[in-house]
């Protein structure tokens, strides 16, 4: 599997003792953690398709994970149109998931202004 920037990844799915968990996609460790998912609403149009370009007509969740054995970070980006739901896994930093959040806090403020 490759990331978005053509880096290869492990699967993040990872089996042990024949339970299913969330590995590191860099390094397949399942000692992972999540941070504080960010909710983007969609306003039922595309309003928060550029995050992570997801492409949906909806709402998008962007779950962060870091892994516990270094410093790898990337996240889980869900996006729901009409009750179908898409999904994304993207290697990233923290700063990318928070630079993403204002452009689609600019977006929103431009059109209620407008």
């Amino acid at each position: 599997m490759l990331g978005m920037n053509g880096q290869k990844i492990v699967s993040p799915l990872h089996m042990f003792m024949g339970k299913e968990y969330i590995a590191c996609p860099y390094c397949g460790t399942e000692y992972v953690r999540f941070g504080m998912p960010r909710y983007f609403n969609g306003n039922n149009a595309y309003d928060a398709s550029c995050i992570y370009d997801i492409r949906v007509r909806g709402d998008v969740m962007v779950i962060p994970f870091y892994c516990e054995e270094g410093t790898h970070e990337w996240v889980v980006v869900l996006g729901e149109t009409k009750g179908r739901m898409k999904h994304r896994i993207v290697l990233t930093r923290m700063h990318d998931i928070i630079a993403s959040e204002m452009i689609i806090r600019s977006i929103q403020e431009e059109e209620t202004i407008s």
